[in-house]
């Protein structure tokens, strides 16, 4: 079976497609791939912040450029370590071949873990934000 499909390839069995590049024959360095493992492993729990897991992962990912590889390239290609449990479980749910941007990874990732329900329960928490008398606004 060729999988091949312009400029991407699909791998038989993952969610997000390898892109192809200009330098095909590029690796991650392993200490990189260490450091995401090491220091901002989001495992799918509710009480981890997806955002955070998000810009901390864009912090290391800032320290490193590929001459000849895209952005979305690499980030498609770290972000898997970045996850562990049920958010890897997750990952490895979506469709074959569904990921095909950083852009899409993150909204799939966002829809799921950062959902529309929280925004707005988030967003009325604030806009219904009250002191109560003789409450400091540090207790409140």
């Amino acid at each position: 079976m060729d999988n091949n499909l312009g400029n991407q390839q699909l791998p038989l069995d993952y969610s997000i497609v390898r892109l192809t590049s200009a330098a095909n024959n590029f690796e991650i360095n392993s200490n990189t791939i260490q450091m995401v493992q090491q220091y901002i492993q989001f495992d799918g729990l509710q009480d981890k912040n997806s955002n955070a897991h998000l810009g901390n992962f864009l912090e290391i990912y800032n320290t490193f450029k590929i001459n000849g590889i895209t952005d979305d390239v690499i980030r498609l290609r770290l972000f898997p370590f970045s996850l562990r449990n049920k958010a890897k479980q997750w990952l490895n749910s979506l469709r074959q071949g569904s990921i095909t941007t950083w852009a899409q990874m993150t909204e799939k990732f966002l829809l799921k873990y950062f959902p529309p329900t929280k925004t707005a329960k988030l967003r009325n928490d604030i806009s219904s934000f009250a002191q109560f008398e003789l409450e400091t606004l540090y207790a409140a």
